[in-house]
């Protein structure tokens, strides 16, 4: 009778590839997009002969209900990078305590230096795409608690890294579409309807996470 070995190692690696399937936020991100075409077809089906109060009302809540779902977009993302990172910063305690010493590349138990490990920079900026997503997600979250005239430069507490981050990119408080405008950032080009692409990227970045550590733990014989 054969006994299988048990590695730890590759069970961890097995849970972080888990954590980048793609059905996991697609179904949810599909059906948002959907409701947000729907408000820009509304807003489509306006006429020049409209009242323009009435225009301007329609818009306005339009507009109003696609950042939301857009925030929601957001935060779904965003529940994946945590799930990622977790995953990731298991594999590091692991690796720290069966292996000190040993360096891997990129391992780390420190979610900020994750989210700038495989994950390219935003618009001529220091921070990364997964550090703009979480940003946006945590705005979109918290804004409401924010000063009216907030300010990243007079924030304190755990609101200033978020507001650091999203108005280095663009966000204002002045401004009623930061979330789209974060879309935008992301994807260098006006997609409302596509917050699907918000997602990818996060999975993206994750597979390209299992598959660094995987390359380098069997470089170093622990795993097959």
């Amino acid at each position: 009778m054969t006994r299988l070995r048990y590695n730890l190692y590759t069970a961890l690696l097995d849970r972080l590839h888990i954590a980048c399937a793609p059905f996991l936020p697609g179904n949810t991100l599909r059906m948002l997009d959907r409701a947000i075409r729907a408000s820009s077809a509304r807003m489509a089906k306006l006429s020049p002969r409209d009242d323009p109060e009435y225009k301007k009302s329609v818009i306005d809540e339009e507009y109003a209900v696609i950042e939301n779902l857009l925030g929601v977009s957001f935060v779904v993302s965003q529940i994946v990078i945590a799930n990622i990172a977790s995953r990731v910063m298991a594999l590091s305690e692991h690796h720290a305590r069966s292996n000190p010493g040993t360096v891997v590349p990129g391992l780390s138990k420190n979610r900020q230096q994750l989210y700038h490990f495989k994950s390219t920079t935003v618009a001529r900026t220091p921070h990364t795409q997964i550090e703009v997503i979480n940003a946006f997600a945590n705005y979109y979250k918290h804004r409401d608690d924010w000063p009216l005239l907030w300010n990243p430069n007079t924030m304190t507490g755990p609101s200033m890294p978020t507001a650091l981050v999203v108005s280095a990119v663009g966000a204002s408080a002045n401004d009623s579409g930061n979330m789209r405008h974060g879309l935008k950032v992301l994807l260098g080009r006006d997609d409302y309807s596509n917050s699907s692409a918000i997602a990818n990227i996060v999975l993206t970045w994750g597979t390209q996470l299992h598959d660094h550590y995987r390359r380098e733990l069997k470089a170093l014989r622990l795993v097959q």
